[in-house]
């Protein structure tokens, strides 16, 4: 498989993109016909877990930049939401100000020594500090936020009762002890103390 294969398999789910879906529903599309880029058991450990994860957001990049300069269109590339959106335009400027801009998170996936240099032990370090910020300090986007929500089905003016009783019963079905895997539990789990984080501040 190849970064090249990847991105045309992304060209092909253009549909699925414009309407918008999370990382491990577009994995699980790719590993599907007619694409089949990714192994059955890509997502079963912590290493290719990261390798998948790292090469369909490398990919996204790409398709990112591509699009910025050659449809006016913009992706919104994270975890919970990749969706294919507008690129505002803005009068008087030409829109190559907006294609140089370099962000952290690009410059990360576009380099892909960052993908070759990482081996198991680093992979579990960053995952440690995922969990770590994950703590109740964190701050979180209201974009964030929203997604959280919007990963229950749920919505701002539910209850943080209700956040937990859809977190405690999607768990028992994407709990890899429970049949599901790592990266939908973990998913999940984030999106429940993003909300947990959020709730509280309000408190």
């Amino acid at each position: 498989m190849s970064v090249n294969e990847v991105l045309e398999s992304l060209h092909q789910e253009r549909l699925l993109l414009e309407q918008g879906t999370t990382e491990f529903a577009l994995i699980k599309r790719l590993q599907t016909y007619p694409h089949h880029l990714f192994t059955e058991d890509c997502l079963q450990d912590s290493l290719r877990m990261f390798q998948t994860h790292f090469i369909l957001f490398h990919a996204l990049y790409l398709l990112r930049d591509t699009m910025r300069e050659t449809e006016n269109k913009d992706v919104e590339i994270s975890v919970q939401r990749i969706q294919i959106v507008e690129l505002p335009s803005r009068k008087g400027e030409p829109l190559t100000s907006d294609l140089v801009h370099e962000d952290k998170l690009r410059q990360y996936y576009l380099d892909i020594s960052n993908l070759n240099e990482t081996g198991k032990e680093d992979v579990e370090q960053l995952l440690d500090g995922f969990w770590k910020a994950m703590g109740h300090g964190a701050h979180y986007t209201e974009e964030e936020i929203q997604h959280a929500f919007a990963h229950f089905s749920l919505d701002e003016n539910t209850t943080f009762t209700e956040v937990k009783r859809r977190y405690r019963s999607m768990m028992l079905s994407v709990h890899p002890d429970k049949g599901g895997n790592r990266t939908d539990a973990q998913m999940t789990e984030a999106a429940y103390r993003q909300l947990k984080a959020y709730f509280k501040a309000r408190a």
